[in-house]
């Protein structure tokens, strides 16, 4: 009979005590999972979006939801701030690079970017397939996008920035601007068909008309798709600010750049539009010294608000870092106690099975077969417990993310590293929970039980 035979007799014979063994240590795998997952996600995720902006720029406000909104895109922007107030920024001595975003739309959930081409570079990004957009309506997804809206689609966004409840939202291919119930006013959009999004160049005004619906009126295009980067970008829709500006209309008027003002990528402002807005700038510093009076100068001497992704981000890991580490130590208590159980049990069941080992060697197994089994039995349950804590653990985690943008950002059906090693950190304390029943089963004194036994 092998070993593994004799182990699973032996299990059978206690399925209850090693049933709640398992539990006990699933509970305690569990909670060690969940605490380990965020905290690896916070730390990869949240400072390796940070690396490539140096402060953000909006309305004022909270500066970390300016953070989560402009960087991670996981919130709703605090407001928006004066497109002449943005020009003037950008001009400062002390900003390299100012890209403007304009935030409020999406399409099938994914957020609509209106800024400029030098949002591409600003995050080291490039294209896959396709070109940059060249006029209104032009649009370049990320990789990740791509899978909902290829190269080539025709799609509508609408207003908010969550999914859209609109049927028309998910009408990929209707290339002929049918009309549409996408209503904010509950009003007949059957003018849809005079916004073709090819007909017009740059230089065009918005045209949407007060009964028209401009998010159903005016069709993207995907024109290209940018290579996969594992981050924010491969989950957003980018386009030029024009897109922007003609679905919210003001009186913004896109020119070309007037001699020696070629700003934010070719685009400027006319004079008569002074109340455009963009809802932020991500800013990079032409020195680290910049850091110094920058953001003080910004936000006691402007209307805007400056934020540093570097502070606001370690102040929200210290605040997430205390609720994790009560986990983990919570993990931590259960999974010592798990063990305690598993080594009183398998001492108990030695004690029990005395009889059957004394048997087993008068059979002819050796000691070291004896001292397996302990060790197999001990493996086996905390094998078991540990996949167990790991799958409710992840599941867990994928209902408590189902419906959030979290779970664009990260998958929690995929374990991290640490993850890894906690399996087998658990397998080796689990040996050693058994190693003194083992020896003891080593040493067992066969003649002395067996004459007991006679």
């Amino acid at each position: 009979m092998t070993p593994f035979a004799i182990v699973w007799g032996y299990l059978r014979h206690d399925w209850l005590e090693r049933l709640l063994n398992a539990l006990l240590l699933a509970v305690a795998v569990c909670l060690l999972s969940v605490g380990l997952w965020f905290a690896h996600q916070l730390e990869t995720r949240f400072l390796g979006e940070i690396r490539h902006v140096d402060l953000v720029v909006g309305a004022k406000g909270s500066p970390l939801q300016l953070i989560l909104s402009g960087v991670f895109y996981l919130d709703a922007p605090t407001g928006n701030i004066a497109w002449a107030d943005a020009l003037r920024l950008q001009r400062n001595p002390l900003v390299a690079a100012a890209v403007p975003l304009s935030l409020g739309d999406n399409a099938l959930g994914w957020r609509v970017v209106g800024t400029t081409p030098e949002f591409l570079p600003f995050h080291q990004a490039e294209l896959a397939q396709g070109k940059l957009w060249q006029k209104p309506f032009e649009a370049v997804v990320g990789a990740n996008v791509a899978k909902d809206l290829p190269l080539g689609q025709e799609f509508r966004s609408g207003h908010g920035l969550s999914t859209m409840g609109d049927d028309n939202d998910h009408d990929h291919k209707d290339h002929d601007h049918k009309d549409h119930d996408h209503a904010h006013e509950d009003q007949d959009h059957s003018s849809a068909n005079d916004h073709d999004h090819a007909q017009e160049d740059s230089a065009a005004t918005p045209a949407a008309s007060a009964d028209t619906d401009p998010h159903a009126a005016n069709a993207y295009r995907v024109v290209g798709v940018l290579a996969p980067t594992g981050t924010v970008l491969d989950n957003l829709v980018l386009t030029s600010l024009a897109s922007v500006w003609r679905i919210h209309p003001t009186d913004t008027i896109v020119t070309a750049p007037a001699s020696g003002d070629a700003l934010f990528g070719g685009l400027t402002v006319a004079p008569q539009a002074a109340d455009s807005q963009v809802t932020l700038l991500l800013v990079k510093y032409r020195t680290q010294a910049a850091g110094l009076g920058l953001p003080r100068y910004i936000n006691q001497s402007t209307g805007m608000q400056a934020a540093s992704p570097v502070v606001e981000i370690n102040r929200l890991l210290n605040l997430l870092g205390v609720g994790l580490d009560a986990l983990r130590s919570m993990g931590l208590a259960l999974g010592i106690a798990a063990l305690l159980a598993l080594f009183a049990a398998l001492w108990g069941a030695l004690r029990r099975r005395r009889a059957d080992l004394a048997l087993l060697r008068l059979l002819g197994a050796n000691r070291l077969f004896l001292f397996r089994l302990l060790l197999l039995e001990a493996l086996f349950i905390t094998l078991v417990a540990a996949l167990l804590g790991l799958a409710v653990g992840h599941l867990v985690l994928y209902l408590a993310l189902s419906g959030s943008p979290l779970l664009l950002y990260a998958d929690p059906r995929i374990l991290v590293a640490s993850e890894w090693w906690l399996m087998l950190g658990v397998l080796l304390l689990a040996v050693v929970a058994a190693v003194l029943p083992a020896i003891s089963a080593y040493r067992l004194p066969v003649p002395s039980i067996l004459a007991r036994l006679q």
